[in-house]
């Protein structure tokens, strides 16, 4: 599917990159389609990286150049930025991923912008957060750690509460807070995130994050009460995972059991 997009491309590439504004949508599917045929060779079936080889490197290097040519002026300019920016995050490039995030950041949201388009720009802001504690957390010099930690702090800041990626920005924020030392602080934004979102999707995390933050401040008991929590949770996740299996083989039995009995009739008939 993805080799018949990208050939429909090229034969028309000409024509499409003289009038990038009208063809705009032509050419981000071209991009798309390099790139998810990229990550479709660098995942197996369990969703988990597998290094990078020359054909794959070429995919992405062919969507990030096909994806630039997507002009700011064409309303995909935010998401042809924030895949360049997948590229360079899944090549562990963190410094040139920071460019096509500032980019989407920068750009003014179009007039009929919907919430889907407001999500994709608090996303950008919040993984540039993201990028920026990385290279914090890699750096020696003790200027360019405070520098990082500070631009995470001012990117993370933006970030509003209805956004799709806001527990994660909660979560990079309390670790910003044990890595300078901080950790009662720590504690009080794990303990209000589960507090006032206990169905995040990060509660595994939080709830992880929060057991180790006790620990770090001696406070076994506290430590101990969150860790359990961790393994009710742990034990609820194996349940439902024995439970989903099990439904599986039940309906592997059940289909089984059909195609037996469709045999038999078919037997019958013909004895018949």
């Amino acid at each position: 599917l993805w080799d018949e997009s990208i050939n429909t491309y090229h034969a028309v590439a000409d024509q499409f990159l003289l009038e990038p504004e009208k063809y705009d949508g032509g050419v981000y599917m071209a991009g798309n389609s390099y790139l998810q045929k990229a990550f479709g060779s660098i995942r197996d079936r369990s969703g988990q990286p597998k290094p990078l080889n020359l054909g794959q490197i070429a995919n992405m290097d062919s969507a990030t150049s096909i994806f630039s040519q997507v002009p700011v002026s064409s309303p995909l300019y935010i998401l042809a930025q924030q895949s360049i920016a997948q590229v360079y995050l899944e090549q562990d490039r963190l410094e040139d991923a920071i460019v096509p995030l500032l980019n989407v950041e920068g750009t003014g949201p179009p007039i009929w912008s919907d919430d889907i388009i407001f999500d994709s720009i608090w996303t950008a802001i919040g993984h540039l957060g993201h990028v920026y504690k990385e290279l914090a957390s890699r750096a020696e010099d003790p200027e360019e750690i405070v520098r990082y930690r500070n631009l995470a702090l001012d990117q993370y800041g933006k970030v509003p509460e209805v956004a799709s990626v806001y527990d994660q920005v909660v979560l990079a924020l309390a670790w910003l807070e044990i890595e300078k030392g901080n950790t009662q602080n720590a504690i009080n934004i794990m303990e209000t995130l589960l507090d006032i979102r206990p169905a995040t999707p990060y509660a595994y995390e939080a709830w992880n994050l929060l057991g180790e933050a006790y620990t770090k401040i001696w406070d076994y008991e506290k430590a101990s009460e969150v860790f359990s929590q961790l393994a009710v949770t742990e034990r609820a996740i194996s349940l439902i995972n024995v439970i989903v299996g099990e439904t599986r083989e039940l309906d592997q039995v059940r289909r089984e059991l059909q195609r037996l009995a469709s045999e038999m009739k078919s037997s019958e008939d013909i004895a018949r």
